[in-house]
């Protein structure tokens, strides 16, 4: 009996508070109680403000007011709502916790609002479609529209009625778009307004002042450029900055993607969001992070090597329609480890085609000689392999084991560059040893002459002997001789020398 009594007077307290929302900072309960005292006799008011040491960029803080009555609380948000504290407009609503756990029902987002839309403005043009518990136009740190706005319908058929019929709808002469609300809901152009666009994919005959025009149509536009050669020329590409980000999205929109110069150009017109340098750079490498040896896209691109330096791409291209379609083929000379061969990118319309071109396409000989095909690797990804198979192919060679069950990722971590810096990090001997080895063995053509003299066989027996003397060092010298190229080198050439002299004065070979 006493719980259903707690229960029945907590769900009273709910229907009697009301939530106010978008405060000032300048607010105090004194200022929340002249205001709401109009309209009913208040009980408590508790006034919520963030830490600033916390929370600087806080510009808003929010209060709850509990009146005695159910219908003094339901009159404050009737008369309340959007009422101005400090210059700023106050949300009044009834606080119901069940409506704050499912807050995405009934929540609508309405895009491309002109700069001058607030938020009663929204409230009362989508109150025809139903009853609004919350309505919030996003605001920039001059007070204006950011170009969209928030809208929560007590039911979810007022917000189906908004989703069908809003977007036919105009707001101070723009077009709106009406969005169905989702959690943690992002505006198009990410977390900060932007007012700057690129553009690109026009006729070179355009003159600037047409192409500011297209723009100008849009929005007031407050600088402008057009990149040109120093033979006046045109490069291609431009930037145009609005005065307000609602204009600039507009661009986008409305002319991206566009026949705009009436097939005058053979692609439709370019506009994006301007990003610097960096941004550009982040995007493609998160882009092509996504790609993986597991993915359907990655798996469908190979790398041929030890092709005929006759082939081009026409001659690649005929080679591996065989095995099924080729999307594109890109060409390129062997400079690094024989001039006299090309090598070649192969992207097939399937994976599994670029599968069966790698089981069978490796058994295919080119004038005697057999070609090579894998599937293709970033970066990173050969850089890591080339490290794990050093460090293998030492271990074998020297008797150095890896712990069971732990992978080769636990002594050789991914890095930037081969050549890491390992005065960053401590290694012992064993985990240097395998990236000492890879070094030396790439150095091993250098010296081919000095360890034959020497009785050696073959490279990997060079980079064996040689590493085994070197790692005998201190580990500050072996970290110096893998950080930097020309020491290492140098290292190994003292090393040679002496053997060269001990072997002549005692008539045999000692490495």
């Amino acid at each position: 009996m006493e719980k259903a009594s707690k229960i029945e007077k907590t769900k009273k307290e709910n229907n009697c508070t009301v939530y106010v929302g978008d405060l000032s900072l300048k607010a105090v309960e004194s200022d929340l109680y002249k205001i709401f005292s109009t309209v009913g006799s208040i009980i408590t008011i508790k006034l919520v403000k963030p830490a600033m040491d916390n929370f600087p960029n806080y510009t808003t803080c929010y209060a709850y007011v509990l009146f005695s009555q159910e219908e003094e609380a339901l009159e404050a948000v009737n008369k309340l709502n959007f009422f101005k504290v400090h210059d700023k407009e106050m949300r009044v609503m009834l606080y119901d916790k069940e409506r704050i756990k499912s807050m995405d029902r009934g929540n609508i987002v309405i895009k491309n609002l002109s700069a001058d839309c607030d938020s009663k403005t929204l409230h009362d043009t989508f109150s025809i479609f139903g009853e609004i518990l919350s309505c919030k136009v996003a605001l920039n740190s001059q007070g204006k529209c950011k170009g969209f706005g928030f809208v929560q319908f007590k039911n979810k058929n007022g917000a189906r009625k908004a989703l069908k019929f809003g977007t036919e709808m105009q707001m101070d002469g723009h077009a709106i778009k009406v969005e169905k609300y989702e959690k943690n809901y992002k505006i198009k152009t990410g977390s900060r307004a932007f007012t700057n666009v690129f553009f690109k994919n026009f006729p070179l005959t355009t003159t600037e002042q047409e192409m500011k025009d297209i723009f100008m149509s849009i929005g007031k536009v407050s600088s402008f450029y057009f990149a040109a050669k120093p033979d006046g020329t045109l490069r291609g590409f431009g930037f145009a900055n609005y005065e307000n980000a609602t204009d600039a999205q507009r661009a986008i929109d409305e002319l991206s993607g566009k026949d705009v110069f009436e097939g005058k150009y053979p692609e439709p017109f370019y506009v994006q969001q301007a990003q610097t340098k960096q941004q550009r750079l982040d995007s493609l490498s998160s882009a092509f992070e996504k790609l993986s040896m597991s993915g359907l896209n990655y798996k469908r691109n190979l790398y041929v090597t030890r092709l005929p330096n006759t082939y081009g791409k026409e001659e690649v291209q005929e080679l591996f329609s065989q095995f099924g379609k080729v999307i594109s083929v890109c060409v390129g000379k062997d400079n690094v480890v024989n001039e006299d061969k090309n090598w070649a990118y192969v992207c097939f319309s399937t994976a599994d085609e670029a599968s069966i071109a790698v089981e069978k396409g490796n058994e295919i000989y080119i004038d005697s000689v057999k070609i090579n095909i894998t599937y293709f690797k970033s970066k990173n990804e050969r850089e890591q392999d080339y490290i794990n198979d050093n460090m293998q192919r030492y271990a074998l060679k020297t008797g150095f084991r890896q712990s069971i069950g732990r992978p080769t990722s636990f002594l050789f971590k991914k890095t930037d560059t081969l050549r890491y810096n390992l005065q960053r990090k401590t290694y012992d001997k064993k985990q240097m040893g395998g990236d000492l080895y890879g070094l030396v063995l790439s150095l091993a053509p250098t010296f081919q002459q000095k360890w034959k003299n020497l009785g050696i066989k073959d490279e990997e027996e060079f980079a064996t002997k040689i590493t085994d003397l070197l790692l005998k060092r201190s580990s500050t010298e072996v970290r110096n001789m893998i950080g930097l190229g020309n020491v290492l080198t140098q290292n190994i050439s003292d090393t040679l020398n002496d053997f060269n002299e001990v072997s002549c004065c005692d008539g045999k070979e000692n490495l």
